[in-house]
């Protein structure tokens, strides 16, 4: 085993949260061999210096709460290297945990906060869906809340 490799994981993590993935390719870059590289994420994994898992459903949650959709967040998660099935896993069980109507109501607050001006024209729609698409939500979801937001 590479105590260099392991000793720069840990200094690594010391700084800033990784994936295994991420830590990997980070140790790569830095001039390690895939073997030492390996050696040094497994190490930290079996410390519990790096936990995939948690890690990965406290990003969901911080991403949602700072009023990003599911796109948006998948897309942020595969960009740190975290396994599919693992995304998969912490949505599902974050989407079970949280309640479908608070999430909407903050969906449509989100639209209020969005919204410029006092008519809620087709344009203004098209402006807010388009601004709530890009944070990552699905075309229900913000049809949803702009109807609902301009309703009221």
């Amino acid at each position: 085993m590479d105590d260099r490799a392991c000793k720069t994981a840990v200094l690594m993590l010391g700084r800033q949260s990784y994936s295994s993935g991420r830590l990997f390719e980070k140790l790569l870059e830095k001039g390690y061999d895939e073997p030492s590289a390996a050696e040094a994420v497994a190490w930290c994994v079996e410390r519990r210096y790096l936990d995939d898992e948690t890690l990965c459903r406290r990003i969901i949650e911080q991403k949602a709460a700072g009023g990003h959709g599911e796109r948006r967040i998948r897309d942020f998660l595969r960009s740190k290297v975290f396994d599919a099935e693992l995304i998969d896993r912490s949505w599902e069980t974050f989407a079970e945990s949280r309640d479908p109507e608070e999430a909407a109501e903050k969906l449509m607050a989100l639209c209020r906060k969005l919204h410029k001006g006092d008519v809620w024209d087709a344009r203004e729609k098209a402006r807010v869906s388009a601004a709530l698409a890009r944070r990552g939500f699905g075309w229900d979801e913000i049809n949803e809340a702009v109807r609902g937001a301009s309703e009221e």
